[in-house]
């Protein structure tokens, strides 16, 4: 057989499997999924409004985005917020 027969795979996005870093990054993908849900801001809106219209607090957008949004009373029309999911349980 020609090649190199080790137990580390790789998956077709070049992520490795096997490694810990390979591992990580799965789980943060999995996990960012299931626990966002991904809003455009609109004119008019504000985190109160829209953390209001899904039941979870300016606070916690605000923190799910500190990436995006430096000042939590400017936000812009078009960014793309996560706004965090309640977990059941």
């Amino acid at each position: 057989m020609i090649g190199n027969n080790n137990n580390n795979s790789s998956d077709n996005t070049g992520n490795d499997s096997g490694s810990l870093f390979g591992q990580m990054a799965a789980n943060a993908a999995s996990s960012d999924s299931s626990d966002f849900q991904e809003y455009e801001v609109r004119s008019g809106d504000t985190l109160s409004e829209i953390g209001a219209r899904h039941d979870v607090s300016w606070r916690e957008i605000y923190e799910a985005n500190r990436d995006v949004i430096n000042d939590p009373d400017m936000i812009e029309v078009g960014w793309k917020l996560k706004i965090p999911q309640k977990k059941s349980e």
